[in-house]
């Protein structure tokens, strides 16, 4: 697979304090910006910062949040900003095992070469595989499942499957699941320890699109 293709799409962002992943996709013939609802929980939804050419930047993009639990917001990109190339976007025909790699900016960090990315910065990629087989009766909202230690700030970055040599984005990441371990005695409960499992979850493609058909009218 050719870095590149998806690298184009990326940026590395921040909402107030908490800094993730976004990345852009072409559908039907616009360009939207997607990333995990959770990064936005109590910012502005009107604007996010991009950080480009060594320094944060605004960038005026009206965000929508899409419904009940689907850690998903998506808008439509400015023209020129982010364009990248055309990507196979689509979850079906992804097999249970299938290694798939997220692309992002975990705990604030990104690697800075920038004659290789337009003067962004060039994300890490972390490599997981799929626990569940995406739309075939998944309990979570958004549809997909994969197993890996997958580090914060890969939030709302892009699940990307290769198939000969072709890189498909099956999906956007959210995060792994955690579980509180608490002690509980006669007159409360106690948290002793958060938990952070193997198994992650994300929003399939085809919840990503639909979302974007809902609301744009399409």
């Amino acid at each position: 697979m050719d870095p590149s293709t998806i690298i184009k799409h990326l940026f590395f962002l921040r909402a107030g304090i908490t800094a993730g992943t976004g990345f852009t996709i072409l559908w039907k013939g616009r360009t939207y910006m997607v990333s995990a609802k959770h990064i936005f929980e109590d910012e502005r939804i009107d604007q996010f910062e991009m950080f480009h050419e060594g320094k944060w930047v605004d960038v005026p993009v009206r965000l929508e949040r899409a419904p009940y639990k689907v850690d998903l917001v998506f808008g439509q990109m400015p023209l020129g900003i982010r364009a990248g190339y055309e990507i196979d976007l689509r979850e079906s025909g992804s097999s249970l095992s299938e290694d798939v790699f997220i692309f992002g900016f975990p705990l604030n960090l990104y690697q800075d070469f920038r004659e290789a990315n337009a003067s962004d910065p060039v994300p890490f990629v972390a490599k997981a595989c799929i626990a569940a087989i995406p739309g075939k009766g998944n309990p979570g909202e958004g549809g997909l499942f994969i197993a890996g230690q997958i580090d914060e700030g890969f939030s709302g970055g892009p699940i990307v499957l290769v198939r000969d040599n072709i890189p498909i984005v099956i999906g956007v990441f959210s995060s792994n699941l955690r579980k509180n371990v608490t002690e509980r005695n006669a007159r409360a409960e106690k948290l002793l320890i958060q938990h952070t499992a193997n198994l992650a979850v994300g929003t399939s493609m085809s919840t990503v699109t639909a979302a974007i058909d809902s609301h744009f009218g399409e």
